[in-house]
């Protein structure tokens, strides 16, 4: 897969159900985190794997998030939600390499 083709998710779920719990939560609580997790910090796609402007040529931000609790000694791992500041919001199980669409 090219990294820099954004997937659509099949009817089979490319993403775990925390993915989606993180990114609702995130919606509904102003960008928050839920407590034992990190995020709502600035992501900045360098790497261009992202869309830079939206369908109307507005440049995009994005924050990201852990898809799972921070636990004690151990690595984050590589599951982000990505989040652009048109609510529109991507999952990343190989740490921003390949990134799913997704779908509300």
């Amino acid at each position: 897969t090219n990294p820099n083709e954004i997937s659509k998710p099949n009817k089979n779920k490319d993403y775990p159900k925390a993915a989606i719990d993180v990114y609702e939560y995130a919606l509904a609580n102003n960008g928050q985190v839920q407590a034992g997790y990190k995020g709502n910090t600035a992501f900045m796609n360098r790497e261009g794997n992202l869309p830079k402007t939206d369908e109307n040529g507005n440049r995009l931000k994005y924050k990201e998030y852990d898809v799972f609790p921070l636990k004690h000694g151990k690595n984050r791992g590589p599951h982000r939600v990505v989040i652009d500041n048109n609510s529109v919001g991507y999952y990343t199980k190989d740490h921003y390499n390949h990134f799913i669409k997704i779908q509300r």
